[in-house]
């Protein structure tokens, strides 16, 4: 990703080309139309603080259960689905309404490369892929008002509204 090669080059490293990584769209792709979607997914390892587990658990706090694919019991707030085999991640993917994915630091994030391809939308911060996909998208997107205080910035379509908002 971009923001891989911008972080290599600051630690004095060149970079004379990034290669973004392929998804198989023969595994991962869209459901038939109309199929059910719900519920919000995380898919990846376990790292508390890293992967943003602390933020998944402020939302399932806030009302929203999540359902973490994950190699670790990640707590009593959160849905633990034990990891499963690769070829049945799609499925996954396809039956949820939103992939939620807070790491703070990814070199890419092929998670969200392959919940996308599978048509899911996906939340994440700019972090690997997701820094190189809002800069991308910035410019081919309508100005939109800025959030109102006391939500988060990306996240206010799926929070309550603060206290006295």
């Amino acid at each position: 990703s971009d923001y891989l090669k911008e972080n290599l080059e600051r630690a004095g490293i060149p970079v004379h080309r990034v290669i973004t990584n392929a998804v198989d769209t023969r595994r991962f792709f869209p459901p038939p139309p109309g199929s059910p979607r719900q519920g919000l997914l995380y898919a990846g390892g376990y790292a508390r603080i890293g992967k943003g587990f602390d933020l998944l658990e402020a939302l399932a706090r806030r009302g929203h259960r999540i359902h973490c694919l994950t190699n670790q019991d990640p707590g009593p707030f959160l849905q633990w689905i034990r990891s499963v085999p690769y070829h049945e991640m799609p499925g996954f993917f396809q039956k949820h309404a939103i992939l939620v994915f807070p790491s703070r630091y990814e070199s890419l994030g092929m998670v969200a490369l392959e919940a996308m391809a599978c048509g899911t939308p996906v939340l994440m911060g700019p972090v690997g892929i997701g820094l190189d996909l809002q800069r991308r998208l910035r410019r081919h997107r309508e100005p939109r008002p800025r959030p109102r205080a006391g939500r988060a910035h990306g996240l206010g379509p799926l929070l309550p509204p603060a206290p006295g908002a």
